[in-house]
């Protein structure tokens, strides 16, 4: 009974240093484990933070093109503008110009008119003169 009893007690030791040494490599295990997440946590933490960083360069660079797109359509439309403006204002000015003309000629052609009725007038007058005459005379 006795040797049964110590090959119990030795089988018993060994089980418990197996179990020992299984929990130790369990405790390890999850000791690396443990350590690995942490580091995938900080790995990750860091490339979101890099990411947000590189995103937000995007977008200032974004928002620099697109307002510089934004004042290149500005100036264009102000240099389309303007040259609209000095289109219109030359055809206003030349028009003007033809006004002007035209009345010159109206003007000019009013006062032929004029020296012609005067001519006439006096042509009309001397032959009622020179009929009145010829009328007394008779």
């Amino acid at each position: 009974g006795r040797k049964v009893e110590n090959d119990v007690l030795k089988v018993e030791k060994k089980i418990a240093a197996h179990q020992r040494s299984v929990e130790d490599q369990l405790a390890g295990v999850e000791n690396r484990g443990t350590h690995k997440l942490r580091e995938l946590r900080l790995s990750v933490e860091q490339l979101v933070m890099t990411g947000r960083h590189e995103l937000g360069e995007q977008v200032v660079e974004a928002k620099d093109y697109l307002r510089s797109q934004i004042l290149s359509v500005d100036r264009q439309v102000a240099a389309a503008l303007q040259d609209q403006a000095s289109a219109h204002a030359a055809e206003v000015s030349a028009r003007s110009q033809a006004v002007h003309d035209l009345s010159d000629k109206i003007a000019q052609a009013t006062a032929q008119v004029a020296s012609v009725h005067t001519e006439l007038l006096a042509a009309v007058g001397a032959e009622r003169q020179r009929a009145e005459a010829a009328v007394r005379r008779c």
